[in-house]
Parts: structure tokens; C-alpha cells; sequence
């Protein structure tokens, strides 16, 4: 049986002592309580990962919006990696665009 609720206390500390072991690095933001206020190195992180954060999801918004969303219906995995490049240099393309079009603009 599966729950979609919160993971118990002892279960999340349990996966972070393997994470740890596995050398994996958690990127959940990290939160402070109403007594115990975030310290100014946790502060630091979460503003790091944000800044991540707000690039991929930029990116998948745009392509979202003007690039007939992320749903892909090909048929094979090559097929549906091959789209993916595709769509992924058609970004950089009007990325480049964009920002080359700004230099010519401010010289």
C-alpha cells in the first residue's frame, strides 16, 4: 500500500544517513522552525539551489510556451532522445539569439 502523505521522522533520517553513506547530496531546500531559525550557511544554500532552480524551470517554461510543450509521443527511445536534442538546440539557438541581439543593442 502507498501513501502520498509525509514521510515519517525516522524514515527521512534514516534515507539521510544513506544518502550520505552513497554520496549523494539532497537539493530540498532547507527549512527553519519557529524556534530554530535557519543559520546563515543553510541561508547560503537555499539561495544556490533557488538560483538553480529558477534556471531549469525557465528553460522548461520556455519550452512549455512556445515550443508545443515537454509531452513526447515518438515511438523508441532513440526516436525520443533524438527529438529531445533537437529541442534542446533549437533553445540554445533562440537563447543565443536573444542574448546576441541585446549586445548588438547596447553597442
Amino acid at each position: 500500500m502507498t501513501s502520498s502523505g509525509p514521510i515519517p521522522a525516522t524514515q527521512a533520517r534514516s534515507m539521510r544517513i544513506y544518502w550520505k553513506w552513497m554520496v549523494f547530496q539532497s537539493r530540498c531546500h532547507e527549512q527553519g522552525s519557529r524556534c530554530h531559525p535557519l543559520r546563515e550557511e543553510a541561508k547560503e544554500r537555499n539561495k544556490v539551489r533557488s538560483s538553480v532552480r529558477a534556471r531549469v524551470e525557465q528553460v522548461f517554461g520556455a519550452i512549455t510556451t512556445s515550443m508545443r510543450g515537454k509531452l513526447t509521443r515518438r515511438i523508441g527511445l532513440a526516436r525520443t532522445k533524438a527529438w529531445w536534442g533537437l529541442l534542446n538546440l533549437t533553445y540554445n539557438f533562440l537563447r543565443y539569439q536573444h542574448c546576441s541581439s541585446r549586445t548588438v543593442l547596447a553597442a
